[in-house]
């Protein structure tokens, strides 16, 4: 993602293309409505920065296991193997988690399978709330 920095610092209008594509595939950022597309630039400074602190901090799975309350842990189908990593990792970490993947989802499946990530949430709420 050193790239997408660069590029955003050099005031490269679509730099926050990189970013979507990266996570969501190749076209993306192309397929989202011109508004999508504007807050994505808009934002993609904030994005940049979330990028450089992931080089300075580090969680390790004896961290995760000390945090015994309860976590969903969600990811599309269709998840880069980067995310794929990320949320198995979690899932093996954390000690009260319950993973769920979306099929057919990407990374922007709160967007995409709105409908889904509701369903799952409502079950999870409902299950560690009684």
């Amino acid at each position: 993602m050193l790239a997408v920095s660069d590029n955003f610092e050099a005031g490269e209008r679509n730099a926050a293309r990189q970013i979507i594509d990266y996570w969501g595939g190749e076209g993306s950022f192309d397929a989202m409505q011109d508004a999508a597309q504007g807050y994505c630039r808009t934002t993609a400074g904030s994005n940049v920065l979330d990028w450089r602190s992931v080089k300075t901090t580090y969680i390790n799975h004896e961290d995760l296991a000390q945090l015994n309350i309860p976590a969903l842990v969600v990811r599309g189908g269709l998840a880069i193997p980067s995310m794929v990593a990320i949320t198995d990792a979690l899932t093996r970490s954390l000690p009260n988690v319950r993973p769920a993947v979306v099929d057919g989802a990407s990374h922007f499946l709160i967007t995409t399978h709105a409908d889904d990530c509701v369903r799952l949430l409502s079950i999870f709420l409902a299950e560690v709330t009684t």
